[in-house]
């Protein structure tokens, strides 16, 4: 069973808690934390990578729904709380429909919810990848959504129990493991996941996917309480998600 314990400094940081859980997955302790305590959270991994003599600085691939950026907030959280790692350190995997426009990071690939809905038909893989030439630092917006992508993505905010289910479902049937993706982790060769976790399960389900598949281990910023809200109340949908965050997050 998972060992949870909630520090005594972190009490004080509402909104943000840290939670320390060990996991009985292969080769992975899954930390959830605080941009205050991510240090900490890196020195916990019992991977050997940060801690004593053999010290190596750590390559972390980073699993977000927004990408790194200077206009949207979960963007700019993101790249200040990584600010110390160099930027051939970084890569991220983002699902949101953005490009990358800082170079705090040099490595992308992003699969967009748009990819995900036209492989349930297709059944074919749909992605971009991102590299150092591609970043365009004097674009004013990261966001590229217009027209009816834009809509659908002003409609998917209205964050109902049936929209919950219904995004987590299609990532759940839709194509994303996939070669491509695991040659492009394998060629970065993390020894480290970030997880920016947010209220959907589907970027769990990549996180431990991708942790089990390259035998590291993950850290997870969790900004809200959303995988701890109440099981029992509200919408059915919303049950049923909440308790998907619960068994995931554990």
């Amino acid at each position: 069973r998972s060992q949870i314990r909630r520090t005594e400094s972190a009490k004080s940081m509402s909104p943000f808690w840290i939670w320390s859980t060990r996991m009985k997955r292969i080769c992975r302790n899954f930390i959830i934390c605080s941009s205050t305590f991510l240090q900490e959270a890196f020195d916990k991994c019992d991977s050997g990578y940060f801690r004593g003599d053999n010290m190596v600085e750590p390559r972390v691939l980073v699993v977000s729904h927004n990408v790194f950026s200077s206009s949207g907030n979960m963007g700019k959280t993101m790249m200040h709380m990584l600010a110390g790692i160099p930027p051939d350190n970084l890569a991220q995997l983002y699902f949101h429909q953005e490009i990358p426009t800082r170079r705090c990071c040099l490595h992308y690939f992003r699969m967009t919810d748009s990819n995900i809905l036209h492989s349930l038909f297709t059944r074919k893989t749909e992605f971009r990848v991102f590299d150092a030439s591609d970043i365009d630092e004097s674009a004013v917006q990261s966001r590229t959504d217009t027209g009816w992508l834009a809509k659908v993505y002003q409609f998917s905010r209205r964050r109902t129990s049936f929209i919950y289910f219904l995004r987590d479902t299609m990532w759940r049937f839709g194509k994303w493991k996939t070669k491509a993706l695991l040659e492009w982790v394998q060629a970065f060769a993390p020894n480290v996941i970030f997880l920016a976790a947010g209220d959907y399960a589907f970027p769990y389900r990549i996180a431990i996917w991708l942790s089990d598949f390259l035998h590291i281990p993950i850290v997870m910023w969790c900004a809200d309480d959303f995988y701890i809200e109440p099981l029992n109340h509200g919408p059915f949908f919303r049950r049923i998600q909440c308790q998907q965050l619960v068994k995931l997050a554990r």
